[in-house]
């Protein structure tokens, strides 16, 4: 499909141009501001983005996917879905992720497709962008992939299951059993997730490892079991969550204070 576009580019006169491709090479945040003021004085301009995602340097397919996502011009979804099958995984990471900025339909069964993809960070990306759709027919998928042999896909899907918010018996259930899993970041997003789909069961794993981490735990999950907390919503966890909101750890005090913007 990128050949029939890179060849649609030349019958319509769509030149690449090496200014672009340079900033693509080197996707530094000076770089992308000028690629964004060069595509705000000319929107039609985002199609020659969009033909370097067939380019012959990896690095350039790669950082323009990444620079459709975030520029976000709906004319990109196509070229994107189509750079899902790339032959590079890094490629196909940031295609899967940029399109979780479109929210497009187009997009949701080639990303349903990439959750089988051999890679796992493109199975992660899939999983995340597919709980930003507001379509049931993406949840059964990421339930599957729960059990994933990889646990950052597994953790992933977790978390997308709860955004995408979606509060069916079988998505509860299975996360329900993850609050059993010998991983306690496991545990703590299925606790968030639950949350989120209106079910507290979640709320004893999440404050004990509030209260209990201060010196045992490490300090990453005590941020996450505050997150977790304010998905629950349980003005109960008010008290341990303003306490952790003093804390000097900056992860864990931002956790906090953002977990009591969710209860109030």
């Amino acid at each position: 499909m990128l050949d029939k576009f890179k060849d649609l580019g030349k019958l319509v006169g769509i030149v690449k141009d090496d200014e672009i491709k340079d900033l693509l090479k080197d996707l530094t945040s000076e770089n992308y501001r000028k690629l964004n003021n060069i595509i705000q004085q000319d929107p039609d301009r985002i199609q020659e983005i969009m033909l370097y995602l067939s380019d012959k340097n990896k690095k350039v397919r790669m950082n323009a996917a990444l620079a459709l996502g975030s520029i976000g011009d709906p004319r990109a979804v196509e070229p994107l879905i189509a750079a899902l099958s790339d032959k590079n995984r890094m490629v196909r990471r940031e295609a899967a992720n940029s399109l979780g900025e479109f929210r497009d339909e187009r997009a949701l069964e080639p990303l349903i497709n990439a959750l089988k993809d051999e890679d796992s960070g493109v199975r992660q990306y899939s999983a995340r962008s597919l709980g930003r759709f507001d379509n049931e027919r993406a949840l059964s998928p990421i339930v599957e992939l729960l059990s994933d042999n990889d646990l950052s896909v597994s953790q992933w899907s977790c978390e997308a299951i709860g955004e995408l918010g979606i509060a069916r018996q079988d998505a509860i259930d299975s996360l329900k059993g993850l609050l059993k899993h010998k991983n306690k970041r496991m545990q703590l997003s299925a606790a968030g997730s639950l949350g989120r789909l209106g079910d507290k069961s979640g709320f004893d794993l999440a404050m004990d490892i509030l209260e209990g981490g201060r010196l045992r735990q490490k300090k990453f999950l005590r941020a996450y079991a505050a997150e977790a907390l304010g998905y629950i919503g349980d003005p109960l966890a008010s008290p341990q969550l303003m306490e952790a909101a003093q804390s000097k750890d900056k992860f864990l005090r931002e956790a906090a204070i953002r977990a009591l913007e969710r209860i109030q």
